[in-house]
């Protein structure tokens, strides 16, 4: 997805800090699947610009997505623990 350019890239990097975290994987977990990606390199990148207040800043922005209000009011959540092929 990303290709060799991601350690060259500085937005690819963020990129897949942000997916990777917002799929609630570590970044070893991460560089497991993701080709010439260092989990050194997604760490590094979480470590340094990923803190409690930007994770609320993209939380609260999608929960204004209009796909989001069409799945209820936000004051309750259901998971079944399936892993569903994307």
């Amino acid at each position: 997805m990303f290709g060799e350019r991601a350690r060259e890239e500085p937005l690819d990097r963020y990129c897949m800090a942000t997916f990777t975290g917002g799929a609630n994987m570590g970044p070893y977990e991460a560089a497991k699947h993701i080709a010439r990606v260092s989990p050194r390199e997604l760490s590094m990148v979480r470590n340094r610009h990923i803190d409690i207040k930007t994770i609320a800043t993209v939380v609260n922005a999608s929960a204004e997505l209009d796909v989001v209000k069409a799945w209820g009011d936000g004051t309750a959540v259901a998971a079944d623990g399936a892993q569903v092929e994307t």
